[in-house]
């Protein structure tokens, strides 16, 4: 299952019961999370998140006019 929440703290905290409801109900779970890069340890920190798949898209944001997206 792919996770894509990856806009504010706020928001980030609030997933997380969901996610242990989720793995509650379905022991076998594997749940990939696409989260903000800043944010990803929060979701690392969740022992029913498999894989976390950081991205910068405030970063891609505020940068996408200079053409340095690297």
């Amino acid at each position: 299952m792919l996770l894509i929440k990856t806009s504010s703290l706020g928001d980030v905290i609030h997933c997380l019961p969901a996610i242990s409801d989720m793995a509650r109900c379905a022991p076998d779970l594997e749940l990939d999370w696409v989260i903000e890069y800043s944010l990803a340890d929060i979701a690392r920190l969740h022992p029913a998140v498999t894989n976390i798949v950081p991205v910068r898209l405030r970063y891609w944001r505020r940068h996408r006019s200079r053409g340095d997206l690297a």
